[in-house]
């Protein structure tokens, strides 16, 4: 299929970071594998490790059969209960002091551990030969150069291409979030394209500053399919490697 756009009509693509080149469901995982490991390093049935993914299967199966938990005692007692049932075939005590002290540990290694999706880093550096690449994030700035060393994609991002949301500063879908970063980049909306995956943040956000929009959603039913806001154009794609394929 012919790409949408060419270096001769597009100069900057601009990428949302959480949920769009971080995948949290990844991230989640791989917290949870650590902090099993961390706390069954002294049990191993057999002198066989324990299988993480299984366990963590079991209990995301568990974690959805039950009713939508709202309050935070609620998402709490939820998650023992899922956590419960993941470990049933370890000799652990899972207490509801337990899942807390499980459930702390994970959120302690996530800041460390961002996991991008596949093909990611493979897609934007092949897209980093012909474009300006940068980052518009709701995140702390703090956060986002953090997110970019740990997985290797600082050195395609440049820290004045890097656009988080500071304390009191606008934020995403703020046009004034978009007009700052275009302003900064030194390109004009018809010169970039936002990639997200928030409907509301970043495809609403960028259109309404005059920006294409890429809307990254996984569960779209099939390959890139076009619409419009406007003037403005949509795309919609369920894989960030589609993106080689719409950028020539």
């Amino acid at each position: 299929m012919k790409p949408l756009y060419t270096p001769e009509t597009k100069k900057l693509i601009f990428f949302d970071m959480n949920h769009t080149l971080i995948d949290e469901r990844k991230t989640l995982e791989h917290c949870f594998a650590m902090a099993l490991q961390e706390f069954t390093a002294r049990w191993e049935p057999d002198g066989r490790k324990l299988d993480a993914r299984k366990i963590y299967r079991t209990y995301q199966e568990e974690w959805r059969s039950k009713p939508t938990a709202k309050t935070a005692q609620q998402i709490a007692a939820r998650r023992h209960l899922a956590l419960s049932r993941a470990l049933e075939p370890v000799p652990l005590a899972v207490t509801e002091a337990f899942s807390r002290s499980f459930f702390a540990k994970i959120k302690e290694f996530k800041p460390a551990q961002p996991q991008l999706y596949r093909d990611v880093d493979a897609t934007l550096r092949k897209l980093a030969d012909r474009y300006k690449l940068a980052i518009i994030s709701n995140g702390s700035p703090e956060r986002l150069d953090t997110q970019l060393r740990l997985t290797g994609l600082d050195e395609l991002i440049p820290k004045p291409l890097r656009f988080a949301a500071a304390k009191g500063e606008p934020r995403k879908p703020n046009p004034a979030m978009f007009q700052r970063a275009l302003q900064k980049s030194g390109v004009s909306p018809m010169d970039a394209v936002m990639v997200g995956n928030s409907w509301r943040n970043d495809i609403f956000g960028a259109t309404r500053s005059g920006l294409d929009a890429i809307w990254f959603h996984p569960s779209h039913s099939q390959k890139w399919t076009q619409k419009r806001i406007g003037k403005e154009q949509i795309t919609v794609i369920r894989k960030i490697r589609e993106l080689q394929g719409i950028f020539g």
